[in-house]
């Protein structure tokens, strides 16, 4: 039985994501963003995070993930990846 306070991780995480595109801001920073999210739950934020970027000219989405598969899942201009210290 869930207790009515409860909130999932995900809609905690999708909320910081709202509050921090209410700032409109010219960086955005997703730090392991598909961390503890399911398939369909990282598809929607990545979709979510696509759309937000495309918004306005000039913003800059900079993704940190230790999980490769985000490259696949992303539209990324530019991608480094770096694989025990070394840039690929």
């Amino acid at each position: 039985m869930q207790l009515p306070g409860h909130t999932p991780f995900h809609h905690k995480k999708m909320a910081g994501f709202a509050r921090a595109m209410l700032m409109d801001p010219e960086l955005m920073v997703y730090e392991s963003p598909l961390l503890g999210l399911n398939h369909e739950e990282r598809r929607l934020f990545i979709n979510t995070a696509m759309e937000f970027h495309g918004e306005k000219a000039g913003r800059t989405s900079l993704f940190i993930s230790s999980s490769p598969d985000i490259l696949t899942m992303i539209k990324a201009a530019r991608a480094i990846h770096i694989n025990q210290g070394l840039l690929s």
